[in-house]
């Protein structure tokens, strides 16, 4: 038994070190593991610990932390639905992010961007992100209801 969870360890690690679960990016879901290593949730909770911790050098702690949520969140139903006696991953403190220093980009890097993205179909969404600071999320919520070109905005 011990090969096959230090089979799992080596497989998740080599995964974060090649780049497959960048940061930011969305995990698979545990059943997508279970299923692809060929082992049962128990082994897989415990490795998945061991290699998101903020101390492996193959991810970010953003991934890290998202990995420990995940990995609770999935412990957490499986004690509700009796198919676990134990939730390991609340013994386990959550890995620390640090918070990362923002370098907004000066006048004339916007500029230089702004031109060098003028062909682009997303050239409008770009203007309203340098221009206003709006996030993606609230750009791509925009409808034109939300414009009002008489009181020009």
């Amino acid at each position: 038994m011990r090969a096959k969870t230090t089979n799992v360890y080596e497989t998740l690690r080599a995964r974060f070190a090649a780049g497959e679960y960048a940061p930011g990016y969305k995990l698979p879901s545990e059943r997508t593991l279970v299923e692809e290593l060929g082992i049962g949730r128990t082994p897989l909770y415990g490795r998945c610990v061991l290699v998101s911790s903020p101390r492996d050098s193959c991810g970010s702690s953003e991934t890290a932390k998202e990995a420990h949520r995940v990995l609770r969140t999935a412990l957490r139903a499986a004690c509700r639905e009796k198919l676990s006696s134990r939730n390991v991953a609340q013994v386990v403190p959550a890995p620390q992010v640090e918070p990362r220093e923002l370098c907004p980009w000066s006048l004339d890097e916007s500029l230089a961007f702004l031109e060098a993205a003028r062909s682009n179909p997303l050239y409008p969404a770009f203007v309203l992100a340098v221009a206003l600071g709006l996030h993606h999320g609230e750009i791509l919520g925009l409808q034109w209801r939300d414009v009002d070109l008489d009181g020009e905005l």
